[in-house]
C-alpha cells in the first residue's frame, strides 16, 4: 500500500493518476475490476470517470452511468454523501439500496466502495469487485480499499490543483503577450 501510494502521489497528470489508481486496485489490492466515479458539484451529479477490468456491455453501461447527488437509494451516492465505505458481500442481501440495473448490466455480485475526499472536497467514489464465481469481498478488502482510497484522493486533488496552476500560468502568459502587443 505504501509503494502504490508513493507511486500515485508522485504523478501530476490527472489521466495518469487515474490509470495508476485503477491499476493499483487490480494489481496490488487483488480485485478483478475497479470503477471510478467523480463528483460534479456544479451539475449535482456523480458520473462514471474510468474503469479497469470491465469489458463489453458492462463497460458500455458503466461509461454512461451518472446519478444525481440528491439520491438516497444508490450505494455509490450514499458513499459520497455519508463519506463512508460500503461493503456488499452479496448483492442478493445488500445492507443498503442498490441500482438493480447497474448490478445486472455490469454483472456485480460482491463489491466494496470507498469515498474519495481531500480537504473537505468531495472528489468521488472508488468501487472494486470480484467477478469470479463464488468470490466475495470481505471486511479486510474494505479496509484495504479505504486506506488506498485516502491516498488516491490526495493524488487526484494534487493533479487537479496542478492542472489549475498550469491553466492560471497559461492565462497569465497570454495576458502578458496581449499587453506587449498593445504596447507595440
Amino acid at each position: 500500500l505504501c509503494e502504490i501510494g508513493a507511486s500515485i502521489t508522485s504523478v501530476l497528470d490527472r489521466e495518469e493518476v487515474i490509470q495508476k489508481i485503477l491499476d493499483g486496485v487490480i494489481e496490488t489490492l487483488g480485485f478483478d475490476r475497479a470503477m471510478l466515479l467523480m463528483v460534479d458539484e456544479e451539475a449535482g451529479l456523480l458520473r462514471s470517470s474510468a474503469s479497469a477490468g470491465l469489458t463489453g456491455e458492462a463497460l458500455t453501461y458503466f461509461s454512461q452511468m451518472e446519478y444525481e447527488l440528491s439520491r438516497d437509494d444508490v450505494a455509490v451516492v450514499l458513499t459520497v454523501k455519508e463519506n463512508q465505505p460500503i461493503l456488499v458481500e452479496d448483492v442478493d442481501d445488500p445492507p443498503v439500496s442498490l441500482d438493480p440495473e447497474a448490478i445486472r448490466r455490469i454483472g456485480i455480485r460482491s463489491f466494496v466502495t470507498t469515498p474519495l475526499r481531500a480537504g473537505g472536497h468531495r472528489i468521488g467514489v472508488l468501487v472494486a469487485d470480484r467477478s469470479g464465481a463464488g468470490e466475495r469481498v470481505t471486511k479486510f478488502d474494505q479496509r484495504l480499499l479505504m486506506g488506498f482510497g485516502d491516498q488516491a484522493a490526495i493524488a487526484l486533488e494534487n493533479a487537479r490543483l496542478y492542472g489549475e496552476a498550469l491553466e492560471k500560468q497559461k492565462l497569465e502568459e497570454e495576458v502578458a503577450v496581449a499587453a506587449r502587443i498593445q504596447q507595440h
